[in-house]
Formats: structure tokens, sequence, C-alpha cells
């Protein structure tokens, strides 16, 4: 009887202990923030590319991204960033002064960019170094040249790992193919993006990204 005593108790202590755990990191992690409203850039006309939408989470870490038809010839980015959390606004500059530190300016190489083709976009991977993630991106041409620049700030991460978005259709290789890919990760609520990459499967005709996600801790 005083075994099973024991044994009950030691369970219960057990359940105790793991949701106090639990809670601890569920606060500690709060403490970065959950994804913002949506954001989105102004729409431009899709004849001006993707290079016209900067993606900028200022002191944030990107959570995900999606570019996205306005109208019929018009195309707008949709993205949401992870936070801090009761950050007032001489909290919000502090982080941005020290951002201007610790953070840095990283640029693929340049290469054809094929028209403007979707495909094209393949070549390029943006991705920060490990314990880094990425809080602003755009798109740049150069004559008949294009790069991805790309702003990576140090993080406490974990759980870093590859996450394909779901396949869409492309017609051919337009702006608009990408309306259909939202560029996530499977917890936009906790995990950011360190890199992404778009794949093209040409036998079944269908494009997708490899997401690099990891769980953030806290910066």
């Amino acid at each position: 009887m005083k075994c099973l005593t024991f044994i009950i108790l030691l369970a219960l202590l057990t359940s105790f202990y793991s949701k106090l755990v639990e809670s601890s990191s569920t606060k500690y992690m709060s403490r970065f923030g959950f994804p913002s409203n949506l954001k989105s850039t102004n729409p431009k006309p899709l004849s001006k590319g993707i290079g016209e939408h900067k993606i900028d989470c200022q002191e944030g870490a990107l959570s995900s991204f999606q570019y996205k038809l306005f109208g019929k010839d018009q195309l707008k980015c949709n993205y949401k960033c992870m936070e801090p959390t009761k950050c007032s606004a001489k909290c919000k500059k502090s982080h941005q002064e020290k951002d201007k530190k610790r953070c840095k300016l990283n640029h693929t190489v340049y290469k054809d960019y094929g028209n403007g083709k979707v495909d094209y976009l393949g070549r390029f991977h943006p991705l920060c170094k490990a314990g880094e993630i990425i809080t602003s991106f755009n798109y740049e041409r150069k004559n008949k040249e294009g790069r991805f620049a790309f702003r990576c700030c140090p993080a406490k991460v974990n759980d870093c790992k590859v996450i394909p978005t779901k396949p869409s259709s492309y017609d051919k290789f337009e702006l608009k193919d990408l309306d259909k890919q939202n560029v996530t990760c499977p917890n936009p609520s906790s995990q950011a993006i360190r890199g992404f990459k778009l794949m093209v499967n040409f036998k079944t005709k269908q494009i997708y990204f490899n997401v690099d996600c990891c769980t953030i801790a806290g910066r």
C-alpha cells in the first residue's frame, strides 16, 4: 500500500513539474512575441517584378510571406513578423540600435534573372548562418541580372528544419504563379524563417518552396 501511494505521489509530482517547465518555456518564448497582424507592401504593376516589394520586420523576425495578386495586373506581398511583446516605442528603438551592430546585410550572387520568369528565382537561396534568422529581404535587379539582399540577425533558436510548402501548378512561370505559395513554417507562432528557396518540378509542372524554419527561444 505504501509503495502504491509513493508511485501515485511520484506521478503527480512529475506531472506538476512538466506543466511548470512547459509554462516557463512558453513565457520565455512569448518575450520575443507572436506573429503580428498581417502586413502588406503597396500594390505595384506585375511588370515591375518582385523587386518593388521590400519585406521588412525591423526589430522582429520574419515568420511568413506570400506574393499576392491585387486586381488583374498588380502584385503585393503579405507578410507576418514575430515582434517583441510589451515593447514600447523606446524599447523598439533600443532593439533597432542594437541590430545596427549585431545584424548583417547579406547578398546572394548576381545571376541571370531570366527576363523575370519565376523559375529563375530557384537559382537563389537566401540563407542565414546558424543561430541567425531573416528580418528583412528584397530582390535586386542590375541590368539583366538579379540577386536577393537579406538581413540576418542573431537569435536563440533550436530545432531548425527544412520544410517544403504545398506544391502548386505553374502556367508560364509568370509572377502570378507565386500567388498560391504561402512561404511559412508549420508553427508561425513560435518559428521564424532562416532561409528559403524556390523549387521546380518540371515533371508535374509544379513549384514549391523549401523553407528553413527554426523555433525561436528569444533574442
